[in-house]
Protein backbone atom coordinates (compact mmCIF):
# COMPACT_ATOMS: atom_id res chain seq x y z
CA UNK A 1 0.00 0.00 0.00
CA UNK A 2 1.38 3.39 -0.96
CA UNK A 3 0.61 6.17 1.49
CA UNK A 4 1.17 9.76 0.52
CA UNK A 5 0.17 12.25 3.21
CA UNK A 6 -0.41 15.90 2.56
CA UNK A 7 -1.65 18.82 4.58
CA UNK A 8 -1.39 21.79 2.25
CA UNK A 9 -1.67 25.36 3.51
CA UNK A 10 -3.80 26.43 0.52
CA UNK A 11 -6.16 23.52 1.07
CA UNK A 12 -6.42 24.31 4.77
CA UNK A 13 -7.35 27.91 4.04
CA UNK A 14 -10.00 26.88 1.51
CA UNK A 15 -11.52 24.22 3.75
CA UNK A 16 -11.31 26.33 6.88
CA UNK A 17 -13.61 28.85 5.22
CA UNK A 18 -16.16 26.08 4.78
CA UNK A 19 -15.83 24.42 8.15
CA UNK A 20 -14.85 27.01 10.74
CA UNK A 21 -15.96 26.52 14.33
CA UNK A 22 -18.31 29.10 15.85
CA UNK A 23 -17.97 31.05 19.04
CA UNK A 24 -20.01 33.93 20.40
CA UNK A 25 -21.23 35.42 23.63
CA UNK A 26 -24.62 36.76 24.60
CA UNK A 27 -26.54 37.33 27.77
CA UNK A 28 -29.84 35.56 28.04
CA UNK A 29 -30.78 37.08 31.44
CA UNK A 30 -30.90 33.72 33.16
CA UNK A 31 -30.35 30.55 31.26
CA UNK A 32 -33.31 30.72 28.92
CA UNK A 33 -32.96 27.55 26.87
CA UNK A 34 -35.26 28.79 24.11
CA UNK A 35 -33.16 31.94 23.61
CA UNK A 36 -30.00 29.84 23.81
CA UNK A 37 -31.25 27.47 21.09
CA UNK A 38 -32.36 30.39 18.91
CA UNK A 39 -29.01 32.16 19.35
CA UNK A 40 -27.07 29.06 18.37
CA UNK A 41 -29.29 28.43 15.34
CA UNK A 42 -28.94 32.05 14.19
CA UNK A 43 -25.15 31.99 14.47
CA UNK A 44 -24.85 28.60 12.74
CA UNK A 45 -27.21 29.69 9.95
CA UNK A 46 -24.86 32.59 9.23
CA UNK A 47 -21.85 30.27 9.24
CA UNK A 48 -23.50 27.56 7.12
CA UNK A 49 -25.12 29.96 4.64
CA UNK A 50 -22.50 28.96 2.04
CA UNK A 51 -23.90 25.41 2.06
CA UNK A 52 -27.43 26.58 1.21
CA UNK A 53 -28.89 24.84 4.26
CA UNK A 54 -30.54 26.03 7.45
CA UNK A 55 -30.21 24.69 10.95
CA UNK A 56 -33.28 23.02 12.41
CA UNK A 57 -34.44 23.29 16.01
CA UNK A 58 -31.36 23.17 18.24
CA UNK A 59 -31.77 20.77 21.16
CA UNK A 60 -30.08 21.86 24.40
CA UNK A 61 -30.53 19.59 27.40
CA UNK A 62 -31.51 21.52 30.50
CA UNK A 63 -29.08 21.33 33.39
CA UNK A 64 -30.56 19.93 36.62
CA UNK A 65 -29.53 22.96 38.69
CA UNK A 66 -29.04 26.63 38.04
CA UNK A 67 -25.80 26.67 36.07
CA UNK A 68 -22.65 28.21 37.53
CA UNK A 69 -19.76 29.85 35.69
CA UNK A 70 -17.73 27.13 33.96
CA UNK A 71 -20.65 24.71 33.60
CA UNK A 72 -21.02 23.23 30.13
CA UNK A 73 -23.70 21.47 28.15
CA UNK A 74 -23.70 19.97 24.67
CA UNK A 75 -26.49 20.97 22.31
CA UNK A 76 -27.30 19.28 19.00
CA UNK A 77 -28.01 21.25 15.85
CA UNK A 78 -29.57 19.36 12.91
CA UNK A 79 -28.14 20.49 9.56
CA UNK A 80 -29.50 18.73 6.46
CA UNK A 81 -29.21 15.04 7.40
CA UNK A 82 -26.28 15.63 9.79
CA UNK A 83 -26.03 16.64 13.45
CA UNK A 84 -23.51 19.19 14.67
CA UNK A 85 -22.66 19.11 18.36
CA UNK A 86 -22.27 22.49 20.05
CA UNK A 87 -20.57 22.90 23.43
CA UNK A 88 -22.00 25.77 25.48
CA UNK A 89 -20.08 27.23 28.43
CA UNK A 90 -21.63 29.48 31.06
CA UNK A 91 -19.14 32.33 31.45
CA UNK A 92 -20.43 34.24 34.48
CA UNK A 93 -23.24 34.62 37.01
CA UNK A 94 -25.16 36.82 34.57
CA UNK A 95 -25.50 33.71 32.36
CA UNK A 96 -23.40 35.04 29.52
CA UNK A 97 -22.47 32.03 27.44
CA UNK A 98 -20.05 31.12 24.69
CA UNK A 99 -20.33 28.22 22.34
CA UNK A 100 -18.10 26.32 19.99
CA UNK A 101 -19.01 23.69 17.48
CA UNK A 102 -17.46 20.31 18.23
CA UNK A 103 -18.03 19.07 14.69
CA UNK A 104 -16.87 20.48 11.36
CA UNK A 105 -19.18 20.49 8.36
CA UNK A 106 -17.80 19.45 4.96
CA UNK A 107 -19.54 19.53 1.60
CA UNK A 108 -18.34 16.31 -0.06
CA UNK A 109 -18.49 17.66 -3.63
CA UNK A 110 -16.68 20.90 -2.77
CA UNK A 111 -14.06 18.93 -0.88
CA UNK A 112 -13.47 16.71 -3.94
CA UNK A 113 -13.07 19.80 -6.12
CA UNK A 114 -10.60 21.38 -3.69
CA UNK A 115 -8.56 18.21 -3.23
CA UNK A 116 -8.36 17.15 -6.90
CA UNK A 117 -5.82 19.80 -7.91
CA UNK A 118 -3.67 19.28 -4.85
CA UNK A 119 -3.62 15.51 -5.30
CA UNK A 120 -3.02 15.78 -9.07
CA UNK A 121 0.00 17.98 -8.36
CA UNK A 122 1.32 15.50 -5.80
CA UNK A 123 1.05 12.42 -8.06
CA UNK A 124 1.98 14.24 -11.29
CA UNK A 125 -1.15 13.14 -13.16
CA UNK A 126 -4.70 14.45 -13.43
CA UNK A 127 -6.85 12.78 -10.78
CA UNK A 128 -10.64 12.58 -10.61
CA UNK A 129 -12.16 12.33 -7.14
CA UNK A 130 -15.53 11.14 -5.96
CA UNK A 131 -16.22 11.95 -2.31
CA UNK A 132 -19.95 11.38 -2.61
CA UNK A 133 -22.62 14.03 -2.27
CA UNK A 134 -24.12 16.02 0.54
CA UNK A 135 -22.71 17.21 3.81
CA UNK A 136 -20.82 15.30 6.46
CA UNK A 137 -20.21 16.46 10.04
CA UNK A 138 -16.97 15.25 11.60
CA UNK A 139 -15.23 15.78 14.91
CA UNK A 140 -11.54 16.66 14.58
CA UNK A 141 -9.63 13.46 13.85
CA UNK A 142 -12.58 11.72 12.18
CA UNK A 143 -12.33 10.75 8.53
CA UNK A 144 -14.26 10.14 5.35
CA UNK A 145 -13.12 8.51 2.12
CA UNK A 146 -13.05 9.59 -1.51
CA UNK A 147 -12.50 7.35 -4.51
CA UNK A 148 -9.69 8.46 -6.82
CA UNK A 149 -8.89 7.56 -10.43
CA UNK A 150 -5.81 8.94 -12.18
CA UNK A 151 -5.32 9.54 -15.93
CA UNK A 152 -3.86 6.01 -16.33
CA UNK A 153 -6.97 4.40 -14.83
CA UNK A 154 -5.28 3.54 -11.53
CA UNK A 155 -7.70 3.74 -8.63
CA UNK A 156 -7.14 4.43 -4.99
CA UNK A 157 -8.72 5.80 -1.88
CA UNK A 158 -8.19 9.22 -0.41
CA UNK A 159 -8.76 9.39 3.34
CA UNK A 160 -9.68 12.92 4.43
CA UNK A 161 -9.19 13.78 8.11
CA UNK A 162 -10.92 16.72 9.81
CA UNK A 163 -8.41 18.97 11.58
CA UNK A 164 -9.04 20.99 14.73
CA UNK A 165 -8.15 24.25 12.93
CA UNK A 166 -11.08 23.73 10.53
CA UNK A 167 -8.99 22.42 7.65
CA UNK A 168 -8.27 18.90 6.55
CA UNK A 169 -5.40 16.61 5.79
CA UNK A 170 -5.45 13.75 3.31
CA UNK A 171 -3.70 10.47 2.66
CA UNK A 172 -3.64 8.44 -0.56
CA UNK A 173 -4.06 4.72 0.04
CA UNK A 174 -3.60 2.51 -3.01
Amino acid sequence: MIRVARNSAALLVALAAMTSACSFSFSVGGLDYDKLSEGIAEELNTTYEQFGVTVGDVNCPELAETPSPGDTLVCTAPVADQSVRVEVTVEDEDFNVTFETLDLLYDREQTADLLAGDISETVGLPVNLNCGTGLVALAPGETFECGATDANGTTGTIVVTAERDGGASWVIEE
